[in-house]
């Protein structure tokens, strides 16, 4: 079975170039996962992008529960304190006793 990294932070923005950022940081997460033998999960690119912020942290609230604790992790990318989705994200990643780790850490060979 492949480890996985649950890629956790901030997505909407005050203007759609911003939402660009912030899904290219996702996905830029990803593939450091990736390339650290973990199969990423990037919500950010998950659905559709006009979907509901209700049913969009349903949805990756549902991902996370079905994530392993003893094998996956929760990644949190600069700023996720700022994000609403993020911070219920962490809150049930917690709960389920997944491993929280800070990209920075990551970066720093901190894994």
């Amino acid at each position: 079975m492949r480890n996985q990294a649950y890629i956790s932070a901030k997505y909407t923005a005050d203007t759609e170039a911003e939402i660009m950022v912030n899904i290219r940081r996702a996905i830029d997460a990803g593939d450091t996962m990736l390339k650290l033998g973990y199969a990423p999960i990037i919500p950010h690119v998950c659905m559709n992008h006009n979907t509901s912020w209700d049913k969009a942290i349903e949805h990756d609230l549902g991902i996370l529960r079905s994530l392993c604790p003893l094998t996956d992790v929760i990644v949190m990318l600069p700023g996720w304190e700022k994000s609403l989705g993020a911070q219920r994200e962490r809150e049930e990643a917690v709960k389920r006793g997944i491993r929280v780790v800070l990209y920075d850490d990551i970066l720093m060979g901190k894994l």
